[in-house]
């Protein structure tokens, strides 16, 4: 399984080199905006474990085998055709130049949002309309999926049936989908739909079904065709982006909770990628609270100074940087200066200032601006964005009048979060940074003060007024 990667020089970390240390073969789950390398992470890993699949599909009669391998994986891999990548997997590197299949010994699967997608189509009528179905046999060959299937087995049929179809439509039972699936001599899928009566001989599903109920019914055939036709013998790695987005809401947390307990046996690990910060608390919830599965390794990827940064949970905690000054001075205030920066990072965002984490732009804005619109909601934040979006659905003067008021921050809760900011700044400019690069002397006080002030900041985002 996957102990560690490190990414140098790779499409989203062009300029900067990320690790991902100390993951050991335990589950990882990864929180980040879109834009902030999730996706890199995802084909990085793909590139390493299938390289050779990739390669293969490039003909080229006329050419040095090294020259098109330089520049097809420069071209689909690296935004900026750099040939200078590497991706580190278990302590083993991957180059243009070199492969690393024959080290690995787990088997891998990959899904994100475009699995999802019927396979086949043909022209209907009208010719402007396409009739789409999906062949289970061109779903798993299109897919990077470490599974050995003949479909050229007599009995392969029977077996799909008995096994991933049967399972397909006992799930699809308990969330409540009144839905049977069925699979035909020619590998197609059909559907019956039991409200409606439908189907026995049509394929074309996009006549009949909307895409999210579609998608689950796509989701759960490769996820139950990895359960059943995986090999047993070896450890396997199951790695996800963003694959939940596509469904509709009500059979998220279905499906969710579906992987969490069909994938998590000791011979299983997850890797979860996700933009959406409502499915990262759901996977944690149900994970940590429903089903008492072991803890995932939890972090967020964050753009500061055009760069991504990979930080992992326990570090945004400030329970862990109080422990640490007295026993590592050193390290808290390192961490003490990450801290500060994600919360700037984070500050700015909510602001709509952008993604700016210098603290003198956060604190201009603030002494500029004595009208800022955030609002609570739950354990989340509304925006100015979402207060238009709200007022453009309201008629009257009056009802306006009262909803900017819902979001406008009190003008004292702004001279707050702008001295917290500027303290902060003083203290990061006369210890922190010393901290972080060198052995210069330090004062234990300075830090408790630094971190109470990072205590008040990071409350003071979750208390808006």
């Amino acid at each position: 399984m996957i102990q560690s990667f490190q990414l140098i020089k790779f499409k989203a970390f062009q300029d900067t080199e990320e690790s991902f240390k100390n993951i050991n073969n335990k589950n990882l789950l990864i929180y980040g905006d879109n834009g902030s390398g999730k996706s890199s992470i995802f084909e990085a890993l793909k590139l390493a474990l299938f390289k050779e699949r990739i390669l293969n599909t490039i003909i080229a009669p006329n050419q040095e085998m090294e020259e098109v391998v330089n520049t097809v994986l420069s071209r689909e891999y690296d935004n900026k055709s750099s040939l200078n990548f590497e991706v580190i997997l278990n302590d083993i590197t991957i180059k243009a130049d070199n492969n690393i299949d024959e080290y690995i010994e787990f088997n891998s699967f990959f899904l994100n949002l475009y699995s999802t997608k019927l396979t086949d189509e043909v022209e209907a009528e009208s010719k402007r309309d396409k009739y789409k179905f999906l062949n289970i046999k061109n779903l798993i060959e299109r897919e990077f999926l470490d599974l050995d299937i003949n479909f050229e087995d007599f009995n392969f049929i029977e077996n799909f049936n008995s096994k991933v179809i049967s399972s397909v439509n006992q799930k699809l039972e308990e969330f409540k989908e009144n839905i049977i699936i069925e699979l035909d001599s020619g590998l197609n899928i059909k559907i019956k739909d039991e409200e409606r009566n439908l189907l026995t001989d049509n394929i074309y599903l996009n006549l009949y079904f909307n895409e999210a109920k579609t998608n689950l019914v796509i989701l759960l055939l490769l996820f139950e065709t990895i359960y059943h036709f995986s090999d047993e013998t070896k450890d396997k790695v199951l790695i996800l982006d963003d694959v939940i987005t596509s469904l509709d809401i009500a059979n998220r947390t279905f499906l969710l909770k579906y992987i969490l307990e069909r994938f998590n046996g000791a011979k299983f690990q997850l890797i979860i990628l996700t933009h959406n910060l409502e499915v990262y608390k759901l996977i944690t919830f149900i994970n940590d609270e429903i089903l008492k599965n072991p803890k995932f390794i939890q972090g967020q990827l964050f753009e500061i100074k055009n760069q991504i940064k990979y930080i992992e949970k326990d570090f945004l905690d400030l329970k862990t940087i109080e422990q640490k000054i007295s026993s590592n001075p050193l390290e808290a205030g390192n961490l003490i200066r990450k801290k500060f920066e994600l919360l700037i990072h984070k500050l700015a965002r909510e602001l709509i200032i952008g993604s700016n984490d210098k603290a003198d732009d956060i604190v201009k804005f603030l002494e500029k601006s004595n009208q800022i619109y955030l609002k609570k909601d739950g354990d989340n934040f509304k925006t100015a964005n979402d207060l238009v979006f709200e007022i453009e659905n309201i008629h009257t003067v009056g009802e306006i009048k009262n909803l900017i008021e819902e979001y406008k921050i009190a003008p004292i809760k702004i001279d707050k979060i702008s001295n917290i900011i500027k303290n902060i700044k003083l203290y990061r400019k006369v210890i922190m940074n010393p901290l972080s690069h060198t052995e210069a002397p330090f004062a234990i006080k300075e830090l408790y003060k630094s971190l109470d002030l990072l205590r008040k900041l990071d409350e003071m985002e979750f208390d808006i007024e």
